[in-house]
């Protein structure tokens, strides 16, 4: 390994350590990334097109619908967030789910003080 590392295999390295300082193994890091690169990747077309419709209904001219458009522009806000967080994981660790699954810790989470558990 040399000496001159950029900034951001530091970074990469830092990480991997905060990994493995937290019982996840780097690969499980890796591999947590990749998939919510992937998420970030597939949703967005779907993502895409539910917001442009969501657009459209809050320009309607009843109250109702319009209101409708912005709760669901809201919410697909929070869901493009959420899938763009997954790709930002600063380490790796899981907490416990209901019956015997595990889920991805959200103190992992870059802007984890949104999430609550």
């Amino acid at each position: 390994m040399t000496q001159n590392r950029t900034d951001e295999e530091s970074a990469e390295q830092t990480t991997v350590a905060s990994a493995v300082e937290a019982g996840g193994e780097p690969g499980e890091l890796s591999a947590a990334r990749a998939a919510g690169t992937f998420l970030n990747h597939s949703l967005n077309n779907s993502l895409q097109a539910v917001m442009y419709r969501a657009e459209l209904l809050r320009e309607h001219e009843d109250p109702q619908v319009a209101e409708a458009g912005r709760f669901l522009a809201e919410c697909v806000r929070a869901m493009a967030d959420t899938v763009r967080l997954v790709g930002s994981l600063r380490r790796f660790a899981t907490v416990p789910y209901p019956g015997s699954e595990k889920m991805l810790d959200p103190s992992c989470l870059e802007g984890e003080e949104q999430w609550s558990i």
